[in-house]
């Protein structure tokens, strides 16, 4: 199942945009850099009403 989370990372999506489809192919995960070290659990964005973003 693909869902689009565009709304939810707006400015990762407009990063992205400006990357050329034909050299590149964009596929991981994000996260977050803290002083203990990594966090994908940081990203808490990702709820289902627009009000809420």
């Amino acid at each position: 199942m693909v869902r689009d989370l565009v709304r939810y990372f707006p400015e990762i999506a407009a990063a992205a945009a400006t990357l050329s489809q034909k050299t590149l192919t964009l596929d991981g995960e994000l996260i977050i850099e803290l002083e203990a070290g990594y966090s994908f659990d940081a990203f808490q964005r990702i709820h289902p009403a627009v009000s809420r973003v």
